[in-house]
């Protein structure tokens, strides 16, 4: 499960991710490592997606080879590509994947509920701007939703959601996530922490930065 966490201004966004993650197919493996957040600097975007970090993989290639040349095309496209990532990861599952207990346990993270999240630049609305879609059990729609600020995960025990400013506090929140995480009842076929990447998009540039979590 990843923590993802956006604040979105006029003339940037911001985006924190976490890298540490799960083997959907074999839960035994510990210790893994990845980049969430998949930047399209040829649009001025950024892609990231809670869930099933395979499908985000997916995703990714799909929306960076769909020949799309700006953040509001791809937007506009986004529902379709998921809907083509899904059924590509669901087949390749069921070719690739020999141990049947690994197989129905990858088929359930893409089907089970996750969120795609996509920010940048909007040359339509001439401002930063982000959708996030979510996706359902036992369904093929989507739904799109406008967002400004998101912290994910974030339990209705850990008290009231924190409303992010700037990347200070969204850094903050996330090493915060990290280690209340830890105490969820999942925690133990969940991954969560290791090391943050922060992004921040404008409308001609997207930069990285890789920051610990302990620092």
């Amino acid at each position: 499960m990843t923590i993802l966490n956006v604040r979105v201004h006029r003339d940037f966004a911001i985006a924190i991710a976490d890298s540490a993650y799960a083997d959907e197919a074999d839960r035994s493996r510990t210790g893994l490592h990845a980049s969430k957040l998949f930047p399209l600097p040829h649009m001025n975007a950024l892609l990231a997606v809670r869930g099933s970090f395979a499908l985000g993989t997916c995703l990714y290639t799909f929306c960076n080879g769909a020949g799309l040349g700006d953040f509001d095309t791809l937007a506009a496209a986004m529902p379709l590509l998921l809907e083509s990532a899904r059924a590509n990861m669901l087949k390749a599952a069921g070719e690739h994947i020999a141990v049947e207990a690994g197989r129905d346990a990858v088929k359930l993270e893409i089907e089970s509920c996750g969120e795609t999240v996509l920010l940048g630049w909007s040359p339509v609305r001439g401002r930063c701007w982000c959708y996030e879609w979510g996706v359902f059990p036992g369904r093929t729609d989507v739904e799109r939703m406008d967002i400004d600020s998101r912290v994910a995960p974030w339990a209705e025990d850990w008290g009231p959601a924190p409303a992010p400013r700037n990347s200070e506090d969204l850094l903050s929140i996330a090493r915060q996530q990290a280690r209340l995480s830890r105490q969820h009842p999942q925690a133990s076929r969940c991954a969560w922490g290791g090391r943050f990447v922060v992004a921040q998009v404008t409308a001609t540039r997207i930069m990285l930065e890789t920051v610990s979590e302990s620092s």
